[in-house]
């Protein structure tokens, strides 16, 4: 997606900057999830257990798996209408590469610059939505009150804190999460902003954020070397942060 005076990318994460204009010649800039899949196609219930028993043994916090299907190829014009009328809360986005098409919709935003100002968003713990308005806020609630997803949530957020505090003369952190809805889920959300130091490029902060536990897990280099060895397909730009 591209408008005038903004850059954006989109995927997993997306990000947008005020008073700039796309590099010369480029209109994206893409950032792939970091580790290639290295292990041997097995069921993935196999992989959730082997997720679960790292956590036990503590060598994880969290692990965010993936799953790939293979399925024949939809009408891309079709789809993208279904997911632009679906798209609460969400960015829409398409493009193509080496004659594959890339697209989805996705509820975050890596982070929104303003001169020397950020803001970002942590976003973990899931909901699904309910078929009642009253269903829909029982739902919430029970997301607020739920420690499980809340230490998942915390996580993400101490994450960013540390991740930023280099590079930030200035952190403001929401003390409590609210409820971010989609078309069909319910997220817990804080909205995190930081005045960055002069010399700081977007370069650093990307570098500095992605991937984030909330496509990751935590620690950040165990849970890439444990999605490596165990996921048997590459992410490439599926979890990745893209376009200007």
């Amino acid at each position: 997606m591209l408008q005038k005076n903004k850059k954006h990318m989109l995927c997993s994460y997306w990000i947008s900057r005020e008073g700039t204009s796309p590099p010369p010649g480029a209109i994206f800039s893409a950032h792939p999830f970091p580790v290639t899949g290295k292990g041997a196609p097995e069921p993935w219930t196999n992989r959730i257990e082997q997720a679960k028993q790292a956590i036990r043994e503590g060598r994880l916090s969290k692990v965010v798996l993936a799953h790939m299907t293979s399925r024949p190829a939809p009408d891309i014009t079709t789809l993208l209408q279904k997911l632009k009328a679906r798209r609460l809360n969400a960015t829409v986005f398409w493009f193509q590469e080496n004659g594959a098409d890339w697209l989805g919709a996705t509820p975050e935003r890596l982070f929104y610059r303003r001169k020397r100002r950020i803001t970002t968003e942590a976003v973990a713990g899931t909901r699904p939505r309910g078929v009642t308005a009253a269903e829909d806020e029982r739902l919430a609630e029970a997301l607020l009150a739920s420690n499980k997803d809340k230490s998942e949530f915390d996580i993400v957020v101490q994450f960013i804190h540390e991740r930023l505090t280099p590079l930030s003369v200035q952190i403001d952190v929401p003390e409590r999460p609210v409820i971010r809805k989609t078309h069909n889920v319910q997220h817990l959300t804080k909205t995190m902003e930081a005045t960055l130091r002069e010399d700081v490029t977007d370069a650093m902060v990307i570098a500095a954020l992605h991937p984030t536990p909330a496509i990751a897990g935590a620690p950040q280099g165990d849970a890439l070397a444990w999605i490596s060895a165990y996921e048997s397909f590459t992410r490439d730009y599926y979890c990745g942060v893209l376009g200007w």
